[in-house]
C-alpha cells in the first residue's frame, strides 16, 4: 500500500529561465517536479522497493483506490494511475 499519490495534473511545472551568457537572448523552459509530486516521491518510493522484485517482461498491474486522506471523491481516478505507474 502507498499513499494516494498526486493527480497527473499536478506532478510537472513549466519554469522559464534567463538565457545563458551569449545566447541570443531567447528565454527556455524546462520542466519540473512539483514540491507535492516531489514529497510523494520521497515518501512513497522507499514503500516500493521494499521486497520489490525486478521484472523483465510484460506484467499485468492492478491498482485498487481506497478512499482516504488526501482522496477527493470528485477526482479524476484516471489521473491516478500516472504516477503510480511511474
Amino acid at each position: 500500500e502507498i499513499p494516494i499519490p498526486p493527480s497527473a495534473n499536478h506532478l510537472w511545472r513549466v519554469i522559464k529561465k534567463q538565457p545563458r551568457r551569449g545566447r541570443c537572448g531567447k528565454q527556455t523552459r524546462t520542466v519540473i517536479r512539483t514540491p507535492h509530486y516531489q514529497d510523494w516521491l520521497e515518501r512513497t518510493v522507499p514503500l516500493i522497493r521494499i521486497g520489490m522484485p525486478v521484472f523483465r517482461a510484460p506484467v499485468k498491474v492492478t491498482i485498487t483506490i481506497r478512499g482516504g486522506q488526501g482522496f477527493e471523491e470528485e477526482r479524476d481516478i484516471d489521473n491516478t494511475a500516472k504516477a503510480t505507474l511511474d
